[in-house]
């Protein structure tokens, strides 16, 4: 316990001596700050300003035409580049005149992608990648790509779909989330082979070792990091190249440590670490993730998450067991009302009896609060929604039945059910459509 209560204490150092360190050039607002944090967590973040303000070791200014800016009382030699210089920034995309005449279909193509969509899930730790972000992303795999070879997008199948349009390789996309790819279908060239596939099961022969380059955006929880790392690596042919996105140096305190540790397993997979690309992804702010730090007065009204870009060639076999490096992910089933969504696991637990959907022990509310950390109680929510509303989930055989009929707007069917009365059906109702129906929009 002291161990972590000192990694804790640590960690809000190394905050607090970036956030010195970006405000010895100029004063700058909370959204500047944010957007060059290494992906801090926002209210980490703010609650370290406010202590910085509280010690006079920083000021505020106010102006009518400008946010409110934070400033250094005292600026103190030169600046300190521990973090910003932590990577040298190199850039390996060429000048790809061609793609540079396409940028406005570009942008057409991945506004009317993303416009089609399903809200992202927490439940997929889905973040789709900012708008401006596709044409720095698409010029990088241009350089690393031949004509005509198979490419692979695991995790990424937004920029996967845009890629399509603009290259004569053969795509094949890979994603957990069935509604997700059905929603693409129409915005690849017909050649593109969409794939339903959990990355916690084993692929099949005919994937490995079978494309000439795989892009990968993980989930960026410790152990989908890994499974994913595995995952990927398995689909990359000999002497071709795994692109894949880690979490910046202050997304939480570990991060340091898991870096280095996938890197050295990267190694043990065969790969052979060429480059790495600072911030080079950037992300939107999802309607989940808008909605949990609206409860902390944190308005995120512009992208601020990136990853950093590693690019790996495939040297040799592996020298390690992949099997033990496997999180299993569990199975949603999910329903549909619109573009929002909700999702019921369907683990083996709590599937008979009566149907009944009760906030989660330790939340006033069905809202969670934070995207960024997911403390033990979010394992146990069993029911989710695409805005950030989570609840137990009990009698879930039921249950499904019943929300796939409210959300058709039918109930007959459950007439005469000593399980599902009146009161008992419409208080489900209404939990499940306030789960659906948060006023907050967010930015995407």
């Amino acid at each position: 316990m002291k161990r972590a209560n000192q990694g804790s204490v640590d960690f809000r150092k190394r905050i607090r001596k970036h956030v010195l360190c970006l405000l010895q050039n100029s004063p700058l607002s909370f959204e500047q700050i944010l957007r060059r944090s290494l992906n801090c967590d926002p209210a980490l973040l703010l609650e370290t300003l406010n202590k910085l303000h509280s010690s006079k070791t920083i000021s505020t200014t106010e102006s009518k035409d400008l946010p409110q800016r934070y400033q250094l009382r005292v600026r103190k030699g030169p600046r300190n580049r521990a973090f910003s210089a932590s990577y040298k920034n190199v850039s390996i995309v060429p000048d790809d005149t061609w793609l540079l005449a396409k940028t406005q279909d570009l942008r057409n193509l991945v506004r009317d992608i993303l416009n089609s969509l399903p809200e992202p899930s927490p439940v997929y730790y889905q973040w789709w990648f900012s708008t401006s972000a596709y044409e720095n992303l698409i010029r990088l795999l241009f350089s690393l790509s031949k004509p005509r070879a198979p490419i692979a997008f695991l995790g990424s199948g937004t920029l996967g779909a845009a890629f399509s349009w603009f290259s004569t390789s053969r795509v094949t996309i890979f994603d957990i989330d069935e509604s997700f790819l059905t929603s693409l279908i129409s915005h690849c060239v017909k050649t593109t082979h969409l794939v339903s596939y959990d990355a916690s099961q084993e692929p099949p022969q005919a994937w490995k070792n079978t494309f000439q380059l795989v892009f990968v955006d993980p989930p960026w929880s410790s152990s989908l990091l890994r499974t994913f790392l595995v995952r990927g690596t398995s689909f990359v042919s000999e002497g071709s190249k795994l692109v894949i996105s880690f979490p910046q140096l202050l997304t939480r305190p570990s991060i340091a440590w898991e870096r280095a540790n996938l890197v050295k397993l990267a190694e043990k997979l065969g790969l052979s670490l060429e480059l790495v690309l600072p911030g080079f992804t950037e992300y939107s702010v999802p309607l989940f993730e808008y909605n949990a730090y609206k409860h902390y007065g944190i308005e995120l009204k512009k992208p601020w998450r990136r990853g950093d870009l590693f690019i790996f060639r495939k040297i040799g076999d592996a020298t390690t067991n992949r099997s033990n490096l496997i999180e299993e992910m569990p199975i949603w089933e999910q329903y549909r009302r619109d573009k929002s969504r909700i999702f019921l696991k369907r683990d083996g637990r709590c599937e008979d009896g009566p149907p009944l959907v009760e906030p989660l022990t330790g939340l006033e509310s069905l809202t969670y609060k934070s995207t960024s950390s997911r403390p033990a109680f979010w394992r146990s929510a069993s029911l989710v929604s695409s805005r950030n509303c989570v609840a137990h989930a009990y009698g879930r055989k039921k249950l499904s039945i019943l929300l796939r009929e409210i959300l058709n707007g039918k109930s007959e069917s459950h007439r005469g059910d000593q399980m599902v009365s009146s009161t008992r059906l419409a208080k489900i109702r209404e939990i499940i459509l306030s789960m659906l129906n948060s006023d907050n929009l967010g930015t995407q």
